[in-house]
């Protein structure tokens, strides 16, 4: 009898631009090794599926989280028939969902229904947040609603993938009644390294929290100017700032520091900052990975951070970076960046060699073997 074609859906209904590139390498690998790949997608990636020539089903376009609750309440209603078809004309082998979504649920709960052998393989790259105490009552009712929706997915799981040894140890301590499979994944990303023309600012990149950070950067770009240290500054966000964000900044430090703010930062824009600055400043207090680390690493740009799991399982003091403690001042991260600033080269020459080593996409089929195995070993004959 003849076999059917080895089938895999790759599912992502959250819309987050760094993950298009992630979850396709996944779907370019496994479609090296003879296996069909659909994918079921946000709308918000249509843009950029389409310029690369993928064909997706695109089911979901909420953005924040009113949409989102909005679109889980009118799925069955709108949606489902869809899924049905899906799932009756391809009938997968595995299910892959790339990120949190309360469709998921939905999802896998249809998927188990017409096609019973099929598996479930549940991406979670941030597992558990132990310490909510510096979000506002509201945004820790929003977390905690979304950590139960995660719980609930990984009950109905077969496999999980974590991306970080620390995301790894949040699991094992938060998951205890998980039966399945555990996997570690590194986010991996293509090897689009921007050439450097000269690194001479530090870098402060990403989204605006409540947690603190920004207040710690102004602190640090204030002693900078106080002590007129001979260094630029650039902060590089996608956020909205509001007009008093960056009230404390002296009149010093305002002429050190220069702000960029789009509302849209293409990855190609993000290794321009990266590549052309002698360091990156990582001022979070805690979470499970960073996904700066491996686009900083890409192109040779070493990091500083605190001391903590979520950098320490991938930086190396004075290695590929420079740690600092916790609780660390302004003067102790000023004395980091000057050292990143006099060993740029033996600290970019690692934190290359680090991308290469943990986070390149040649590292795939090491880390998916067992995705592989999956596909290999479920084959069904017709």
């Amino acid at each position: 009898m003849n076999k059917s074609p080895k089938n895999i859906v790759i599912v992502c209904l959250k819309y987050a631009p760094g993950l298009f590139k992630e979850f396709c390498l996944i779907g370019d690998e496994v479609q090296r090794k003879s296996v069909v790949v659909n994918y079921i997608i946000s709308e918000k990636y249509k843009d950029i599926a389409g310029s690369m020539g993928i064909k997706a089903n695109y089911l979901t376009s909420s953005s924040n989280l009113l949409e989102t609750m909005f679109e889980l309440f009118l799925f069955p209603l709108r949606k489902m028939g869809l899924i049905d078809k899906f799932f009756r004309d391809n009938c997968p082998h595995v299910m892959y969902l790339y990120n949190a979504h309360p469709v998921n649920i939905l999802f896998i709960k249809q998927a188990k229904k017409i096609c019973p052998k099929i598996k479930i393989v549940y991406h979670l790259h941030e597992p558990y947040a132990p310490d909510k105490s510096f979000f506002r009552f509201w945004q820790k009712m929003v977390i905690i609603f979304q950590e139960a929706l995660q719980k609930k997915t990984v009950a109905m799981s077969d496999h999980v993938v974590v991306p970080s040894p620390n995301a790894q140890k949040l699991f094992c301590d938060h998951y205890l009644d998980f039966i399945g499979s555990l996997h570690l994944a590194p986010l991996l990303i293509p090897d689009k390294q921007v050439r450097t023309r000269s690194r001479d600012y530090f870098l402060m990149l990403g989204h605006l929290y409540p947690d603190g950070r920004l207040d710690s950067f102004i602190e640090i770009v204030n002693y900078l100017a106080a002590k007129q240290i001979d260094i630029k500054v650039k902060f590089v966000t996608s956020s909205r700032i509001s007009r008093d964000a960056f009230g404390k900044l002296n009149d010093d430090a305002k002429r050190v520091l220069e702000i960029v703010q789009k509302d849209s930062l293409s990855d190609e824009e993000i290794s321009e900052y990266m590549a052309n600055a002698f360091a990156l400043i990582c001022l979070h207090t805690r979470g499970a990975q960073s996904g700066t680390t491996p686009v900083a690493f890409m192109n040779g740009t070493p990091i500083i951070a605190r001391d903590i799991p979520m950098f320490n399982q991938f930086i190396k003091d004075k290695i590929n970076g420079k740690l600092v403690m916790p609780n660390a001042k302004p003067e102790d991260w000023c004395e980091a960046i000057n050292y990143a600033k006099n060993n740029i080269a033996t600290l970019s020459k690692n934190s290359r060699q680090s991308y290469l080593e943990i986070f390149h996409e040649s590292k795939l089929g090491e880390y998916y073997q067992w995705l592989l195995n999956i596909l290999e070993n479920e084959s069904r004959e017709d």
